[in-house]
């Protein structure tokens, strides 16, 4: 082949081959800033779970009317529309001499901050006067049982790394219990939290809890179980 020949096919594919080179360039570059990005995030990535084991608190009966802590009152008019004005309501002492006492041990078990904090507690299996009932979707449309009135506020809405807290108020279902039905209760906690840089990530943590309402001093039991990926990942241990 003659020289004349080779230089026009080299100009010919030169640009071809520089452009496949800074698309290669491109690409690599790329794939490296996502690596970054994504291990600036697992570096923020905090995680949230209760330490588990039994604890147990006194359960207090108050008149408290159709009103829920955290809730507006006429939203919990509509809610407890069936509720006798005069019933009991199931409430924590969680103010003891000015301090805030809290139940449970929420920890951060993650590189990085926890905000907008939010505990919600799911019920799948239900003993009322000591027979098992299954919340099923039809059930969970009852205001008792909802995912919106059993989200409640721990006592703090953001924690750094190490940092703890646990929980204020019963779920719902327990605090609308007025006949003191309710013997015991399967189910988890989801636990929702964003990290620094705005994602949003769940925890899914098992619970068992038992009511002790004929003690000489009423209790609630609440056993914190092992965590898990996933909802569909829930299964009941007897």
């Amino acid at each position: 082949m003659k020289l004349e020949n080779i230089y026009y096919i080299f100009n010919i594919f030169a640009p071809i081959i520089t452009a496949v080179g800074i698309i290669i360039s491109f690409w690599f570059s790329l794939k490296t800033l996502k690596e970054v990005r994504r291990e600036k995030v697992l570096a923020q990535k905090p995680y949230l779970l209760f330490e588990q084991g039994g604890v147990c608190d006194k359960a207090v009966f108050v008149k408290a009317g159709r009103t829920s802590p955290g809730f507006s009152p006429a939203v919990m008019q509509r809610v407890k529309k069936d509720v006798p004005p005069d019933a009991i309501s199931i409430r924590r002492d969680f103010l003891v001499d000015g301090k805030i006492r809290l139940f449970g041990t929420l920890r951060n078990y993650g590189n990085g901050p926890a905000f907008n904090i939010e505990l919600t507690w799911i019920p799948k299996l239900v003993w009322i006067n000591g027979e098992k009932f299954v919340i099923d979707e039809i059930k969970n449309q009852e205001a008792k049982y909802a995912r919106e009135y059993n989200t409640k506020p721990v006592g703090e809405f953001n924690l750094l790394p190490q940092q703890t807290t646990g929980i204020l108020h019963w779920p719902m279902f327990i605090e609308m219990d007025y006949n003191l039905c309710i013997t015991r209760v399967e189910g988890y906690f989801q636990l929702s939290y964003d990290d620094s840089f705005g994602n949003h990530y769940y925890t899914y943590q098992g619970y068992h809890l038992f009511t002790q309402y004929e003690a000489e001093v009423p209790l609630i039991h609440v056993t914190f179980l092992k965590s898990f990926f996933n909802e569909k990942d829930w299964k009941f241990d007897e």
